[in-house]
């Protein structure tokens, strides 16, 4: 699964489980309305439970929905009003390290998303994004067996989301491999490099023969 279908699954299960305001925020204005926007629609029309909770005619836009009685609405970097438009209780950020800097003299776009949760008590940030450059450096657990990712030089550190994961808990997915039933952590050092074209790597685990295919993605969550 891809990090912006899990993204989708997120925003899902929010949606049928505790409706509350939802703002997503791409990179781009074209990312949102050709790649983003479709495959929102195939989540709503196809979850038997959503389908008949979508406000649809009129009030539907390509950029703002109406589900089970709260907005879901869909901004860019690019736009200072997109991220200032409307409060939410649940924001999620898709491939920061590619957004601007600066929106329009306004501040960082994750400050501006992070100002509409001030209505909710539990307001919480999803923010996921391919690194964009650096170096990557791994260090091995004796306790647990695992690899993990090593912190690095906070002034060296170019990637953005690099930085909100080193600055955080440093929370790493891992999983059973379903061969061997063996526990694996996807860190690797041969993860540096330019995220375009999206690197993927073939890898041996080293208790299992069976080779496996990741994709290298970070997501880091921020709760008030």
């Amino acid at each position: 699964m891809g990090k912006t279908d899990g993204l989708l699954d997120i925003m899902g299960a929010r949606l049928d489980q505790r409706p509350a305001p939802i703002l997503y925020v791409g990179p781009i204005r074209d990312f949102l309305t050709d790649q983003f926007e479709p495959r929102l629609m195939s989540l709503l029309d196809e979850a038997e439970t959503l389908a008949a909770k979508v406000v649809r005619g009129r009030r539907m836009k390509k950029t703002l929905k109406v589900v089970a009685g709260v907005p879901v609405r869909l901004a860019h970097a690019g736009s200072s009003a997109g991220l200032k438009s409307s409060p939410a209780a649940l924001a999620l950020v898709d491939e920061y390290d590619e957004m601007l800097a600066n929106v329009k003299g306004q501040g960082d776009p994750l400050g501006l998303v992070e100002a509409r949760g001030e209505t909710y008590a539990d307001f919480v940030t999803a923010i996921t994004s391919t690194p964009s450059r650096g170096l990557i450096e791994t260090q091995f657990d004796e306790r647990s067996g695992l690899t993990f990712w090593k912190p690095g030089d906070p002034e060296a550190v170019e990637s953005a989301i690099w930085k909100l994961w080193q600055s955080g808990t440093r929370h790493h997915f891992c999983w059973p491999c379903i061969h061997c039933d063996s526990i694996s952590c996807r860190a690797s050092s041969r993860c540096a490099g330019r995220r375009t074209p999206p690197r993927r790597r073939r890898r041996k685990r080293r208790s299992c023969s069976v080779p496996t295919v990741a994709a290298f993605t970070m997501m880091t969550t921020r709760r008030r």
